[in-house]
């Protein structure tokens, strides 16, 4: 006697969404998933892939056996299928895609942004044209003063305002920085500098920011760094570079809230 299967089709309309399936000839769950489709009862578009679940919803292995669900399966307790648009699985492949790219290039172009405002205070070698990026500051800050990096130095005497708004005098020679290059960062924001750069591999080199619609710059970055910890980090190491005066010129985004569909704005 040839062994059937009831199977339901929860992406139909029930009256077309029950039948039975043959599993004669059937291996594999992949096998009887390509018998499910023949049967034109359960109404499975032909561009589509479908996957086959128990009937309290775990899904079921292509690679196990469909004759280990005979014993409890009936009309009412059928296994089910599900059907997904091929079309709707590659726009699903591409958002998806679309936002980690994202990620990468928001948090790139940040670190890229401090590379070039660094390069503003300091000299040193990068290798792209477009401009340096932290992994060049990275290289050049563990490298000797004077041949690895050196400060830039004012060409000529003249006035500008400092970060507390007082006018002050910058005489021909000076070096347009305080500080060394490695004295800008502690050991250890240098370390996560470091490490959060090889999480972004995206390569993005203009380093200019995304702006809101307010004009504040932001940076979206993975929710698995999406700490408090992270956030205030983030905005540190900005104004310690002088990208921002103060921590609340930079907004960091959850990048799993912006897939659930709150606004940039």
């Amino acid at each position: 006697m040839t062994q059937k299967l009831w199977v339901e089709n929860k992406t139909t309309e029930r009256t077309y969404g029950l039948t039975r399936v043959s599993i004669e000839g059937c291996e594999y769950v992949d096998d009887f998933l390509k018998e499910i489709k023949k049967e034109s009862q359960l109404a499975i578009p032909k561009d589509s892939s479908i996957t086959l679940y128990r009937p309290d919803g775990t899904e079921i292995d292509v690679g196990d056996s469909p004759t280990s669900f005979v014993v409890g399966n009936s009309r009412a307790v059928p296994l089910v299928v599900k059907a997904t648009a091929l079309a709707a699985r590659l726009k699903s492949f591409r958002q998806e895609r679309y936002k980690k790219m994202s990620v990468e290039a928001s948090c790139r172009k940040y670190l890229d942004a401090i590379a070039t405002k660094f390069s503003s205070f300091y000299e040193f070698d990068y290798r792209n044209k477009e401009g340096p990026t932290i992994g060049d500051v990275l290289a050049a800050k563990d490298g000797v003063e004077g041949e690895d990096w050196k400060f830039r130095r004012a060409v000529k005497t003249h006035h500008q305002t400092d970060e507390d708004g007082f006018t002050v005098e910058i005489r021909k020679g000076q070096p347009l920085a305080k500080d060394k290059l490695p004295d800008i960062y502690t050991s250890d924001e240098w370390d996560k500098i470091s490490k959060f750069n090889k999480k972004t591999t995206k390569r993005v080199h203009d380093g200019q920011l995304p702006h809101l619609s307010n004009g504040k710059p932001y940076i979206i970055i993975p929710h698995s760094e999406f700490t408090e910890e992270m956030v205030s980090f983030l905005k540190i190491i900005g104004v310690k570079a002088t990208l921002f005066s103060s921590p609340d010129d930079l907004e960091v985004k959850d990048e799993d809230v912006l897939s659930e569909g709150s606004s940039l704005a």
